[in-house]
């Protein structure tokens, strides 16, 4: 079963160890990212960027358990383990399967998948996203020749050309 959680800033390396002593190496996780471009010193560099800031996916089979889930909310370095994981098992599949095909063959999510998914189904994917993870906070802005959201308050931009392709102002 795949559970949602929410690991403190710069402690997911110290939150996967942990969950790998107390469920083992089968436990799985997943936190889509995209190559962000950004300016440093009038250069553009490329960096890795997770879209679901510090949220992870994880998948272990012992998650159908009620005492296996209050094992991992005493796991360290976890923050918050989002409640409903079990009912929304559908969505947070859904989601997983969709960004798993929009990835390259590195593991970054695609120019396509901003582009086609998100300014094609705005709404869909808004709305699904924000049930799957309601602490993050997105809203659309526009879509002209590049198109805005917000996300926990930073403005996104996304520009039309795929060597820009996340890039956050």
């Amino acid at each position: 079963m795949w559970i949602v959680v929410q690991y403190n800033h710069f402690e997911e390396d110290l939150f996967k160890n942990e969950m790998k002593l107390k469920f083992g190496n089968e436990t799985q996780f997943y936190s889509p990212k995209a190559i962000v471009t950004k300016v440093f010193n009038n250069t553009f560099k490329k960096v890795e960027k997770k879209i679901i800031d510090n949220y992870l996916l994880c998948f272990n089979e012992k998650f159908k358990d009620e005492k296996f889930l209050n094992v991992v909310r005493t796991t360290k370095g976890l923050k918050n383990l989002l409640n409903g994981s079990l009912y929304h098992q559908k969505k947070i599949l859904g989601f997983l399967h969709f960004c798993k095909k929009n990835e390259d063959q590195n593991g970054f999510l695609k120019f396509d998948f901003f582009k086609e998914n998100i300014i094609k189904n705005k709404n869909t994917f808004f709305a699904n996203f924000s049930k799957i993870f309601p602490n993050l906070n997105y809203k659309f802005i526009n879509e002209k020749k590049s198109f805005s959201f917000v996300i926990n308050g930073k403005l996104v931009r996304v520009k039309n050309k795929p060597n820009l392709v996340f890039n956050p102002i």
